[in-house]
């Protein structure tokens, strides 16, 4: 498959889809795509994390442990 995009959408797609909530095949793809980019332009190095740990809080509705946990253990939904 080839995906074309520049590093500010590779950068939203990695917030989201380096979350723990998202499927572990999920992750690891989207991961792997950082990494290649990081090997050839290292000064990306730092910019692809996701929502939580680049922002240091959490806006799903159903966050997972690190997400209640920054959220303040408030989860909206229970």
């Amino acid at each position: 498959m080839i995906w074309y995009m520049n590093a500010e959408e590779l950068m939203a797609i990695a917030e989201k889809r380096l979350c723990y909530l998202a499927a572990d095949e999920t992750r690891k793809v989207v991961k792997m795509m950082c990494c290649l980019v990081i090997d050839k332009l290292p000064e990306f190095k730092g910019l692809f994390a996701a929502h939580c740990a680049k922002y240091g809080d959490c806006d799903e509705m159903k966050p997972c442990e690190t997400g209640r946990r920054l959220q303040g253990g408030n989860n909206s939904c229970d």
